[in-house]
């Protein structure tokens, strides 16, 4: 059913006129923090929301964007998916390309959130007001809730054109926010990986070119977000497994970090290793376990 004028974005989103107008007017009004990456390597820049803002984005995100069909091949910020699945989607194969794009958000435009918001069933008139209300500084603003799930529609193009092209090719693709996968069960030639980054190119994105890379399993296990695949397996990369472990070894010392935090780290990890845990990490938990028991 269209979505025809505000009143009736404001039904379908449950927000009251004087909730929405609230929003609307505080639309430019961002606090800019800078946290570091979990490289260590530097910071990221998050945009977060006016609080009334924050609730329109979050209502926008919950009501409509997440209730849009996702292809099966796009894993981030969809229900019922994760890095995990991503992941899981190339255990069989031997050789990976990755691609990751350059700025992401930067690059999801004004001009381009309204072609994708076209394609849903927005109006343009209301489509322009919800570009105003999820852009920020021209992009979409790292730190507020819809931009995630609108970054997807913006990639609707790029997703269909990297799925056709890797069926003509047999490949398998997947694509995790802004990380594109392109699989093979042998290997990849050079003339595809060449054709792969000119179609990104012809979609209107440009790529980081210091983490585009090709794997093969000649070289160890294929790397893909945290997550290490192939030969039919899927296990956490050393690099992972050491920042659990740490963080595990932090919580067994600092009692401020909640232990419900804890046990969805190890939820996560085992999920991952299909229900056991690498031994590193079980070796910290069980510390962790006798630090938490001696002081109850």
């Amino acid at each position: 059913m269209q979505i025809a004028d505000l009143e009736a974005l404001c039904e379908r989103l449950a927000l009251t006129p004087r909730t929405f107008l609230a929003a609307w007017v505080t639309q430019a009004e961002y606090t800019i923090a800078l946290i570091p990456k979990k490289n260590g390597r530097g910071t990221r820049r998050l945009a977060i929301p006016h609080p009334d803002l924050r609730t329109f984005q979050a209502r926008l995100n919950d009501r409509l964007l997440m209730r849009l069909p996702a292809p099966p091949f796009v894993h981030g910020s969809v229900r019922g998916r994760s890095f995990v699945t991503h992941a899981r989607a190339h255990v069989n194969a031997k050789a990976a390309f990755v691609i990751d794009l350059a700025d992401a958000f930067t690059q999801a435009t004004p001009m381009r959130l309204l072609l994708a918001l076209a394609t849903i069933e927005l109006v343009p008139e209301v489509a322009r007001v919800v570009v105003s209300m999820t852009t920020h500084e021209g992009g979409l603003p790292q730190g507020a809730p819809s931009s995630n799930a609108l970054w997807n529609l913006v990639c609707r193009t790029l997703d269909e054109r990297a799925s056709e092209f890797a069926r003509k090719n047999s490949l398998t693709y997947t694509r995790y926010t802004d990380e594109l996968i392109f699989s093979h069960a042998k290997h990849i030639s050079r003339d595809l990986r060449r054709n792969l980054i000119v179609l990104v190119r012809s979609c209107g994105f440009l790529e980081n070119r210091a983490k585009v890379h090709y794997q093969h399993l000649r070289q160890g296990y294929l790397q893909i977000t945290g997550v290490s695949v192939g030969e039919g397996r899927k296990r956490l990369t050393k690099a992972t497994i050491r920042k659990y472990r740490g963080f595990i070894h932090h919580a067994a010392l600092d009692w401020s970090i909640a232990a419900e935090r804890v046990e969805s780290t190890i939820a996560h990890i085992r999920h991952v290793h299909g229900g056991s845990l690498p031994s590193q990490i079980e070796t910290a938990y069980r510390h962790y376990l006798r630090g938490r028991a001696l002081n109850h």
